[in-house]
């Protein structure tokens, strides 16, 4: 349910999966200067190096593998530059190291690392606490990246609006949504992995607003419709609608997705789904296919 690749890791994606094999090669055609005992951790260094790096890793996976894979192909390097006998090759390996080294500590030292709301979105943040009475029970569900800084400047309890159950409700006076309409520095369409944001529920009460954000309460029967406790599978805009399912465009891709008779709907009528209506899908990805067996849909 992850998209394979995805261009700002491209430069990562490209220097551990280069780094990682090349490891690999060489310890294999280098293993005879090596000892039994180092042959054996250079080659598990880098194919753990190489597994973390695998192309195959979804998006999400990947922010976090890609990160690890450092340190084993680091060790890995370790036991290449031992199976080395030319001066040459190891001041050429210790030269490739020492410039990617340094070309990623400038990168970490200059990139932009904006926060996930903006200097002038934080200060009607607070001002939102002004205008709303907020208890520190209270539950505030956003979108992630928001989340923290609802629950840091409103002084309650928070948590991602996809992750809302029914039991909240039980836990919490009063459960809320909060949507920001500016000063969002990661903005992200609908559908769009952890960033995801839900459509806005008919039962929704507004009770403040301001130039960036707007508040509002949630009444429990919503959970039922919009919240089913976690991130969809699948989402997007359907294509076609067949007897075996629905094809639907997602994120540039063309996806399948099967369902049956014990697929629930939600939000609309099986017979009422046609082509252009958005659906959010909830199921498993078929064993060697790319086809989605549904279990739960909900259509807007």
């Amino acid at each position: 349910g992850q998209q394979v690749f995805f261009g700002f890791l491209f430069h990562n994606f490209l220097i551990i999966n280069i780094l990682s094999l090349s490891a690999f090669v060489i310890l294999l055609v280098k293993r005879k200067s090596l000892s039994l005992h180092d042959f054996g951790l250079g080659l598990t260094f880098a194919l753990t190096g190489v597994l973390l790096s695998s192309p195959l890793i979804g998006i999400e996976w990947a922010l976090r593998f890609y990160l690890m894979a450092f340190l084993p192909i680091a060790l890995a390097s370790v036991y290449v530059y031992k199976s080395l006998i030319l001066r040459l090759h190891k001041q050429l390996l210790l030269a490739i190291l020492g410039v990617l080294t340094g070309l990623s500590l400038l990168a970490g030292i200059t990139g932009n690392k904006a926060p996930a709301v903006s200097d002038d979105s934080y200060t009607d943040l607070i001002r939102l606490g002004q205008q709303a009475t907020i208890a520190p029970n209270d539950l505030i569900a956003a979108r992630h990246g928001l989340e923290w800084w609802a629950g840091w400047v409103l002084h309650c309890h928070t948590g991602r609006e996809y992750s809302l159950t029914k039991d909240d409700w039980s836990h919490h006076p009063n459960v809320y949504l909060l949507k920001q309409k500016a000063g969002n520095n990661y903005p992200s369409l609908h559908g769009t992995g952890q960033f995801a944001e839900r459509p806005l529920p008919e039962s929704a009460e507004i009770t403040a607003s301001n130039r960036s954000f707007d508040l509002y309460r949630l009444s429990e029967p919503a959970i039922t419709d919009y919240y089913p406790g976690n991130l969809p599978l699948l989402q997007g805009q359907i294509l076609e609608v067949n007897a075996q399912g629905f094809r639907v465009q997602s994120q540039g891709f063309s996806q399948k997705i099967l369902t049956s008779e014990s697929t629930r709907y939600k939000g609309v009528d099986k017979e009422n789904i046609i082509p252009g209506m958005k659906i959010d899908v909830w199921g498993s990805r078929m064993t060697f296919s790319l086809n989605v067996k549904a279990i739960d849909i909900r259509a807007y």
